[in-house]
């Protein structure tokens, strides 16, 4: 094992055990949240809704029952719901990418548009690193997301630990630790 899968596997060894408990893009940054929901007074999913999040830019996807269940490559195709004629390849709603991976978590938050995990599976049971910065979780149920970083200068995957710890990123096939002080400027 090289020293940066080792450092991989140690960094996101709290997410042993956790939920794969929702998703959110920004743009074509898609962000999976690991650990319990939280909410509001009113129910409504806090701005720090999970413990931890995985920010990806680079490609990524969900494998499950020997295919694969939905990529990062989906961002630009249309849903099979999606009507709107003003749509189009790239925007952040109505892509296929939610619609698959809405099937998989099971829900959308109605208040946040959040897409949730509304199932008992995606319980993050092995981590996995290569010598590139890529990393596989194994999940309950049968599936795995595959994150592998493509470039050699941009961020390929941010992971985001409660704000008080140290988060890191790979970018380019290095491992840079973020000090909590310098999260909001990363992230």
């Amino acid at each position: 094992m090289t020293e940066l899968e080792s450092k991989i596997k140690d960094a996101l060894a709290p997410l042993l055990g956790m939920m794969l408990s929702a998703a959110t893009t920004a743009g074509n940054l898609r962000s999976f949240y690991f650990g319990k929901l939280r909410r509001n007074a009113e129910g409504s999913l806090n701005n720090d809704f999970a413990d931890f999040a995985l920010r990806v830019g680079c490609p990524w996807r969900i494998e499950g029952r020997g295919m694969i269940v939905v990529g990062s490559g989906d961002f630009y195709d249309r849903a099979s719901n999606n009507d709107d004629p003003g749509w189009k390849p790239g925007k952040p709603w109505g892509t296929r990418q939610n619609e698959l991976l809405e099937m998989l978590l099971g829900g959308t938050d109605p208040d946040t548009g959040v897409i949730v995990n509304t199932t008992d599976r995606l319980i993050v049971e092995a981590i996995s690193a290569d010598h590139f910065g890529g990393v596989s979780f194994s999940l309950s149920g049968g599936y795995r997301l595959v994150v592998f970083p493509s470039a050699t200068q941009q961020i390929d995957w941010l992971f985001d630990p409660p704000s008080d710890r140290v988060g890191f990123m790979v970018q380019g096939g290095d491992f840079v630790a973020i000090p909590p002080t310098q999260k909001a400027e990363v992230g």
